[in-house]
């Protein structure tokens, strides 16, 4: 047992802890704090409330793989890449197909023109978009490589950015 001149307050702990200074260093002892006791009524309530809040937050979980869902159909690619023809080009973009496809790693979006005139634009399957507004972006910027094929050799060049500040 140690003596009451052999316990000090350890420094770097704030006095929270005791060291003991034994013979081999310092040793800490820890005080452990009484626990309070929950009333059965209480308990109850808090295990109501975790089983509430997991089965929203499953619920939420089901919603979001439905909406993901939904967003990984051709169809719904088409219908935004129509409404962003209408709403910021005004409807003059060729015709253009969208469709999901498996890309390489380092592209999101690729766009390819027939020689007929008509367009092609991939978006990559298994990127994960984080929203509509991530996705909107990608088509943005594949329409705007559509919109600027014929006008500038530089896919990239002075004639896309503008359009992407458009």
């Amino acid at each position: 047992m140690l003596q009451k001149s052999e316990l000090v307050a350890h420094p770097h702990r704030g006095g929270a802890a005791l060291c003991a200074l034994g013979p081999i260093g310092p040793e800490y002892h820890f005080h452990s704090f009484p626990q309070r006791r929950i009333s059965p009524c209480m308990r109850l309530k808090i295990q109501i409330f975790v089983s509430v809040l997991c089965l929203v937050i499953i619920g939420e979980g089901g919603r979001f793989a439905v909406a993901q869902e939904r967003r990984r159909t051709d169809a719904y690619l088409q219908g935004m890449f129509e409404r962003l023809n209408a709403e910021r080009f005004g409807g003059e973009l060729h015709a253009t197909e969208l469709h999901w496809a498996d890309l390489p790693s380092d592209r999101v979006g690729q766009t390819s023109a027939f020689s007929d005139g008509t367009f092609l634009i991939k978006i990559d399957r298994d990127y994960h978009f984080l929203d509509d507004a991530e996705l909107q972006d990608t088509i943005t910027h594949e329409s705007c490589h559509v919109a600027t094929w014929e006008v500038d050799s530089n896919p990239h060049g002075p004639a896309f950015q503008a359009c992407m500040r458009k």
